[in-house]
């Protein structure tokens, strides 16, 4: 045990901080929790992952009610929009969750202060209390866990009003007439989702030539086709170099070039700027104490997540990495567990990542181009969800199922998934890969029928083989 009151301090409360606070009160170290919201969950719950997933699923329900109410043979009046009782019902999950997790730090003996809290050097702090007052701590260790913001473009500063953030765009209190994204990444799409389906025109911009970058190319085919359908205007290849809000029209203009120099001009009455996050680390201290990071701005970390200094250790979008919360709850848990003298480890190699789109998309592993780029002979299994009984009884059968397993050993390396449930079914590739499964022994496995399951056994066959039922 350490002489000094605390055995760790937790900066920040987000999906990383609260759980690395958590699990070290459970291993029997005395832990102070800090951030500035009162209500912990940080970006994540509040303005992030589960506020968008609520409005998400409204938006669903509200677009399938209009949409698609008649296929099932249910006849309804036109459903009108309350976005008022929309917001209210998102706040309201957020509300419980943040809650909940107040109610798991009182029951995990969790001390949690409300305010800020700087470095001063290896084992203290200086925190300013929510009520003005301002005292040291000091700690036989602090974790950093103060997550990430959005980045703002100084050709298109952020003002809340006509030019916003995916924060902001959670808050609208009325649907844009036409809503412009600049950025085509996962927040962006999810963003044009819900706007889209609530019945706003939405015109993506972004300066690659492909949209979601880093995701299967046969899968973005695909899913851009469906996207297409669903009503969303791509502009890919188009890099933003000015914008201007004309009071008198109310409206952002934007203005975007293509490599060979054509300007083409855009108009809306809302421009959400999502062109990636930068981690928060002014606030904390870290950048005046000299931290290493890497080219990248992120702090760099040891196999126990202790930084370059002595007692300090970082986890979450601060750290490299994907900026994702589960990837940050999972380092927490390891981080901590390595402290108290555990065995615990991560896979980062076998993180997986969702976008909540319609299609969803899903991944783990690597992808076939992944493979072949480390040298890799590989096979493959495609299999389409319209040959599945169960995504047909739902009316909801676009997507496919990617497999790709090494052909030699037959170890599956990576599972791409767009279509229905596709965030649920990657769990079950994830613990496939980390069991390291055959194609053949995921064949093997029985599911139930009908369920969407089925998909990733076909894929399994088409590896090295032929499918059931295409």
């Amino acid at each position: 045990m350490s002489d000094k009151r605390w055995d760790l301090i937790v900066l920040g409360a987000g999906p990383g901080g609260y759980v690395a606070a958590i699990r070290a009160s459970q291993l029997g170290l005395r832990t102070l929790c800090i951030d500035r919201n009162p209500l912990p969950g940080g970006t994540c719950l509040h303005r992030g992952c589960i506020p968008s997933k609520a409005l998400l699923e409204s938006s669903r329900f509200f677009a399938n009610v209009r949409d698609a109410a008649t296929l099932h043979g249910v006849v309804v009046p036109e459903p009108s929009l309350d976005l008022a009782a929309m917001m209210q019902r998102k706040q309201g999950v957020v509300d419980r969750l943040s809650k909940g997790i107040q109610g798991l730090f009182k029951r995990n003996g969790v001390t949690h202060l409300t305010g800020t809290a700087r470095i001063l050097e290896s084992g203290k702090i200086q925190i300013s209390e929510s009520d003005g007052s301002v005292r040291e701590e000091e700690s036989a260790r602090i974790l950093v866990a103060t997550g990430s913001r959005s980045i703002d473009l100084p050709m298109a500063p952020f003002d809340g009003g006509h030019i916003i953030d995916s924060s902001t765009a959670l808050t609208l209190d009325r649907v844009p007439k036409h809503l412009i994204v600049i950025g085509a990444g996962v927040i962006g799409l999810e963003m044009a989702t819900i706007w889209r389906r609530l019945g706003a025109d939405v015109t993506i911009i972004e300066a690659l030539p492909e949209i979601l970058p880093g995701v299967d190319p046969v899968l973005i085919r695909n899913a851009k086709r469906l996207f297409r359908k669903q009503g969303l205007v791509f502009a890919t290849g188009q890099r933003l170099i000015e914008s201007r809000v004309e009071a008198e029209s109310d409206k952002v203009m934007v203005w975007c070039e293509n490599d060979k120099g054509e300007r083409t001009e855009y108009s809306g009455d809302k421009v959400l700027v999502s062109v990636g996050r930068k981690p928060n680390l002014e606030e904390s201290g870290l950048r005046q104490l000299g931290i290493a990071c890497d080219p990248s701005g992120r702090v760099i970390v040891d196999d126990d997540f202790q930084t370059s200094l002595p007692g300090i250790y970082s986890i979450g979008d601060i750290t490299p990495g994907p900026m994702l919360a589960h990837k940050a709850s999972e380092e927490a848990i390891v981080a901590v567990e390595r402290m108290a003298g555990k065995e615990s480890r991560i896979d980062h190699d076998l993180i997986p990542s969702v976008v909540y789109c319609q299609p969803e998309i899903a991944m783990v592993g690597m992808t076939e181009s992944d493979a072949k780029a480390l040298g890799r002979a590989v096979n493959t299994g495609q299999f389409p969800l319209l040959a599945s009984g169960r995504a047909q009884t739902a009316a909801d059968a676009d997507g496919i199922i990617r497999i790709v397993a090494d052909a030699e050993s037959d170890e599956i390396l990576g599972v791409q998934i767009l279509g229905r449930e596709a965030s649920e079914l990657i769990a079950s590739a994830t613990v496939a890969i980390r069991s390291k499964m055959t194609s053949r022994q995921l064949a093997e496995t029985i599911v139930s029928h009908p369920s969407l399951a089925e998909t990733l056994k076909e894929a399994a066959l088409l590896v090295t083989g032929k499918a059931i039922h295409l």
